[in-house]
């Protein structure tokens, strides 16, 4: 065997054992930040973030949130991270997708959806709302 490619072998053995994220990076690249997509506030309003690297351009779209039929710009921040924040809005469960570049797509870190007549949109709960939050009920048998 080549001694050249023995102690590269060596090299990467031991430097996954101390370097354990060492394997990941080498294997796929740095590691996607993570993103918390919906952030609700104690005042009610929400931001809205979704990873688009490499967009030239996003929108956040809701056919039930008032303001955001037609859409709403996002402003790239760190990382790639695209981020708005939108409201104050009231209880009750929402519809809205994101536009990267002329495209709409849900959420990728939301995996609640509703579904329309045309398309699918991403769904969102604000707690608060009598007819639609889950409540703990007793359960049993009805005789």
């Amino acid at each position: 065997m080549n001694l050249k490619y023995i102690a590269q072998c060596v090299w990467f053995i031991v430097m996954a054992g101390v370097f354990p994220q060492f394997t990941v990076y080498a294997q796929f690249g740095p590691p996607r930040p993570e993103v918390k997509s919906i952030e609700v506030a104690a005042d009610g309003k929400v931001t809205f973030r979704i990873l688009a690297e490499k967009a030239q351009a996003v929108k956040l779209s809701s056919s039930d949130l008032p303001g955001l039929f037609m859409g709403t710009d996002m402003k790239k921040g760190d990382r790639g991270i695209w981020e708005v924040t939108a409201g104050p809005f009231g209880p009750g469960s929402y519809r809205y997708d994101f536009n990267v570049d002329g495209v709409p797509r849900l959420d990728p870190e939301n995996p609640a959806t509703s579904e329309a007549n045309t398309r699918s949109w991403s769904l969102m709960h604000l707690p608060g709302s009598e007819i639609s939050d889950v409540k703990n009920v007793p359960h049993g048998s009805v005789s």
